[in-house]
């Protein structure tokens, strides 16, 4: 056994004042992620999310991928509108790799503002990138309270439905793309009445949409 990473990690808190309703229909949950979850505990709004989709990203180059995040870290800085809630970015394979194959190539610059950051252990049929478990920048995620989490959309108790339950109920942002290569690589919402909901202790993690059905 070797020792590759070992890092403090210091956590303020790791409550959740409240439960995670039972009643949410299937249709309403956008992802859910049973581990790995590294952060604070937290049951918070999200105000906007920023989707990369894996299959669309991994069609592209190298160049393009640099593009992206670039793109990326013009839109992860764009003002919510107040109250509105954090910011979620979800992307396929390591946020902040220098291998643009495994991930997206961003610097921690380029996404500080985020308050969700997810991996989704996704990128094409003949590769499943490994994540990174934020250790590209831990300390940095973890003194900027960001939350972070890996989605294995292959594990029956992992779920992601960006493709058909954000297009459907959840408004685009209106945004000009430098490249028309990258049209449809990156997805950006405005959302309401969306929530996430995260326990570290138990680790898992849901983002859902609407009040539970009676």
């Amino acid at each position: 056994m070797n020792l590759l990473q070992c890092r403090p990690l210091q956590v303020a808190s790791s409550t959740v004042a409240k439960e995670l309703p039972e009643s949410l229909a299937p249709g309403q949950i956008l992802l859910e992620n049973r581990g790995p979850l590294i952060g604070r505990s937290r049951v918070e709004p999200v105000g906007r999310i920023i989707y990369v989709v894996p299959e669309r990203y991994s069609t592209l180059g190298i160049q393009d991928r640099y593009a992206v995040a670039r793109l990326v870290g013009r839109l992860t800085h764009l003002p919510l509108k107040a109250g509105s809630g954090s910011l979620l970015l979800a992307g396929p394979g390591r946020w902040g790799t220098r291998s643009p194959e495994l991930g997206v190539p961003v610097s921690f610059a380029e996404i500080n503002a985020v308050g969700v950051l997810c991996e989704i252990v996704a990128m094409r049929q003949d590769l499943t990138p490994d994540v990174s478990m934020g250790t590209h920048f831990l300390s940095d995620l973890v003194e900027s309270d960001i939350l972070y989490l890996a989605v294995f959309p292959s594990h029956a108790d992992n779920r992601l439905d960006f493709d058909s339950f954000v297009h459907r109920e959840l408004t685009p942002l209106a945004f000009e793309t430098p490249d028309a290569a990258l049209d449809g690589v990156v997805h950006v919402y405005d959302s309401e009445n969306v929530q996430i909901f995260a326990d570290t202790i138990r680790q898992r993690a849901v983002c859902y949409r609407g009040l539970p059905k009676s």
